[in-house]
């Protein structure tokens, strides 16, 4: 069987690779990945089709051997293809363009079109119960092998890599954690590779305040580091709560960061217990294994409506 995963921009989050590559390493389905543009953080790729240039040679073959089409975000990543309406289709719902920009479009072109609709955070399963959450995948084996290769001692280390400053809350991070006995690495426009190298020399890492984790507080489960995350509204918390039984990270609020901080640079105890947690976390939701397995049962489901 075969899938075509479509972008009409960048890789979000790098999921697209990542899901192929899980695809590849743990099913018998033959993915393919289209994206429009790349940007500075240069996740690995495999097809890239540049806005202002001619469809590659041999997409259109792709799309129509395609037994599914894997749709990103945007309609407009597939409606360059000509009978694309009478393919199995999948919508992924990623973060601000489902949550925020284009929501009631976004569920009502999912219904008409007859696509199975997925998210990449648990969170976005509040605004549709309907869509399945498919946690982002991800390779722990490589995330610590990483860490391992970057070892370090010394000075304790506090890190955070934001893509976005207003939702990972890194003003506030910043303020807060002014004037406490750790060193700081706040990493940003940066490559995958180099944030990776960065991350990995913590001992401890602030993902955002924002939806509870994402990718980048995964990475820094997946390599044993502890995380201190949050969210903004105590749903998603609940939310996390029925569905894993635990928080995978140290709850901080807006009101307790540096205090939260304060607590991890005391106590190495508490960061080796959320650190063995976060890695359970890691392997038991985001294994890439596990989300192949999952996503193959999408795209039946896909293929029998």
């Amino acid at each position: 069987m075969k899938v075509l995963i479509l972008s009409d921009w960048e890789d979000t989050g790098g999921v697209g690779i990542a899901l192929k590559q899980a695809l590849d390493r743990y099913s018998d389905w033959e993915a393919r990945f289209v994206r429009r543009h790349d940007n500075y953080i240069r996740y690995p790729s495999d097809i890239t089709w540049d806005l202002d240039k001619p469809k590659p040679s041999g997409l259109d073959d792709l799309f129509r051997e395609a037994d599914v089409v894997h749709v990103m975000e945007r309609w407009s990543a597939v409606t360059p293809f000509d009978g694309w309406r009478d393919k199995p289709l999948v919508m992924h719902h990623h973060g601000t363009e489902f949550r925020h920009n284009n929501t009631a479009s976004l569920l009502a072109t999912t219904k008409e079109y007859g696509a199975v609709g997925i998210v990449s955070t648990l969170d976005l399963t509040l605004i549709d119960p309907s869509v399945e959450w498919l946690p982002n995948p991800c390779d722990p084996a490589k995330m610590r092998q990483i860490r391992r290769d970057r070892s370090r001692t010394g000075e304790l280390r506090l890190a955070h890599s934001p893509t976005n400053r207003s939702i990972k809350s890194t003003d506030l991070f910043v303020n807060q954690t002014e004037g406490l006995p750790v060193s700081v690495d706040t990493i940003e426009w940066q490559s995958w590779a180099e944030c990776l190298t960065r991350k990995a020399q913590a001992d401890m890492f602030f993902d955002q305040l924002h939806i509870g984790y994402a990718l980048s507080g995964i990475e820094a489960m997946a390599m044993g580091i502890p995380v201190i995350s949050g969210a903004y509204d105590k749903k998603i918390l609940d939310l996390m709560m029925a569905v894993f039984g635990y928080l995978p990270f140290y709850l901080a609020t807006e009101d307790n960061l540096r205090s939260r901080v304060e607590r991890f640079i005391e106590n190495p105890d508490l960061r080796r217990s959320f650190a063995k947690l976060g890695e359970y976390h890691v392997d038991t939701w985001h294994y890439e294994k596990t989300v192949a397995k999952q996503l193959v049962g999408i795209y039946e489901r896909a293929m029998a409506r």
